[in-house]
């Protein structure tokens, strides 16, 4: 099997209420680049505004400010579906 067959098998979705960071050129190809070859599944990317990636980190982290990024492995997520591998949260503005 080919690294791009392997590749295929990471399906990358990108969320956000901004239409184009919905678009996230690039993104998509980039994470199935960078992600180990192993990788499967699907994975969430979310952009949030800065204040809700601040209500998110004061959560998780119990840090009260915005952050670039946060991550969150499939394996800490209860009730995630079984082919999903993570999620991530990007803050629009501070990244």
């Amino acid at each position: 099997m080919s690294d791009s067959d392997q590749r295929r098998t990471l399906e990358v979705k990108v969320v956000s209420q901004t239409p184009s960071l919905r678009r996230a050129p690039g993104l998509r190809s980039w994470l199935e680049a960078a992600a180990p070859a192993r990788t499967r599944g699907t994975v969430t990317v979310a952009f949030v505004s800065d204040g809700r990636m601040r209500q998110l980190n004061r959560t998780f982290r119990g840090v009260d400010r915005p952050t670039d990024v946060l991550s969150f492995p499939a394996l800490d997520q209860p009730g995630a579906p079984g082919d999903a591998s993570g999620e991530m949260a990007i803050a629009a503005g501070v990244a």
